[in-house]
């Protein structure tokens, strides 16, 4: 279904607009303590989404990554709920509201399944993966227009349709279904992926294709799926299959310890499906159905939020089948899609937005974007 959807938006090539959003700033309640540290929820900010595998802050709004949606920036409703008018997928009734629209047709990036992108502040290039099963481009690079805030795309179409341009073609990207990039400090670009433990590093990312070369640099610890992706310094941090890793000094052309993701002290081999980085400090991940914070300076680990919470007003029985999910009452467990990326990524201020997804099926629209405050 997803790739008929994605035939259809190129044939016709009409705008695009975005899915629902909501920004009742969130009220955070203080959670139950747990194990790891104090777990407290999340506020509403997001709604109506297929699946959220990856996120990013830039300009002044959230860009999320999405099954149906592909890579879409919100634009949140200061006060009340609003659902934007989209191309319905196949076999889903939506409810007819208006609201301004967020991703009009040419500044939407359409990669066929996005995952955690990353962004290069000098050539204001964003880099998106695509981690499709069948027909994945591998990664593409798209340019932000900070005065917009938007999406350009002064490249050369591809498939007829406003896909971006494509890095490394003949590198063999596509094949390994990339999950997450991150900027390295030496300005090259790191990819990890779906099909196999091996990161991949893509040279001058922000110059000409025809220059860029491919190579391995390094394995996750246990030759397993890469998830999220953050630099840290020249230290690469991984989410992935088999736990929160790092591979330090992978910028070099010689690693420590040969290049292998090691497992950080401090945390336990579980499956981690998400990773940002705060810039000072301390590094956010998803594992075992919750956010968890990692102190570098400390090696601990702590859980910080494991529930989302809705307004009483949130929760009437009209909109309990868009976004209502697994919660009970006001609250809403966390759920994450195992074998999946999660989307986490951090505002100027600090505050930090989950995006989880408890159905399976794509069409029911149950993904949402939880907001915590400066955690």
């Amino acid at each position: 279904m997803r790739n008929k959807v994605h035939r259809l938006n190129m044939a016709s090539r009409v705008a695009r607009t975005a899915f629902l959003a909501l920004a009742l700033l969130a009220t955070f309640g203080g959670g139950t303590a747990s194990a790891a540290g104090s777990a407290s929820a999340g506020g509403l900010y997001g709604v109506d989404l297929s699946h959220p595998s990856g996120a990013i802050w830039l300009g002044g709004h959230l860009w999320t990554s999405d099954r149906l949606f592909r890579f879409c920036r919100i634009d949140p409703s200061s006060s009340q709920l609003d659902l934007f008018n989209m191309p319905k997928p196949t076999g889903v009734a939506l409810p007819n509201q208006s609201a301004p629209a967020t991703c009009p047709y040419g500044s939407a990036i359409v990669a066929i399944q996005p995952g955690q992108p990353a962004f290069d502040p000098v050539s204001q290039f964003v880099y998106v993966p695509d981690r499709a099963s069948k027909s994945s481009v591998g990664v593409a690079r798209y340019a932000f227009d900070p005065t917009t805030d938007a999406m350009g795309d002064p490249f050369a179409l591809v498939f007829g349709d406003k896909q971006g341009q494509i890095l490394a073609p003949t590198g063999g990207l596509a094949g390994l279904r990339p999950n997450a990039v991150a900027l390295g400090p030496d300005g090259n670009l790191y990819v990890g992926s779906q099909n196999t433990g091996d990161i991949k590093e893509v040279t001058a990312p922000a110059g000409p294709i025809a220059q860029q070369t491919v190579r391995t640099i390094g394995k996750t610890s246990r030759g397993g799926r890469v998830f999220g992706m953050a630099f840290v310094g020249n230290d690469l941090y991984l989410a992935e299959k088999d736990g929160l890793t790092v591979i330090r000094n992978a910028v070099a052309s010689t690693c420590t310890g040969g290049c292998q993701a090691v497992l950080l002290p401090g945390t336990t081999r579980a499956e981690t499906n998400g990773l940002a980085a705060d810039g000072a400090g301390s590094l956010y991940y998803v594992q075992s159905g919750a956010v968890q914070r990692y102190a570098l300076s400390t090696s601990t680990a702590a859980s910080i939020a494991s529930t989302g919470l809705l307004t009483p007003d949130q929760v009437p029985a009209t909109y309990a089948r868009w976004y209502n999910g697994n919660c009970a009452g006001t609250t809403c467990p966390f759920a994450f899609q195992p074998g999946n990326p999660a989307a986490l990524a951090l505002d100027p201020s600090g505050n930090l937005y989950v995006g989880d997804d408890p159905d399976t099926i794509d069409a029911n629209l149950f993904g949402r974007i939880w907001r915590i405050s400066a955690p």
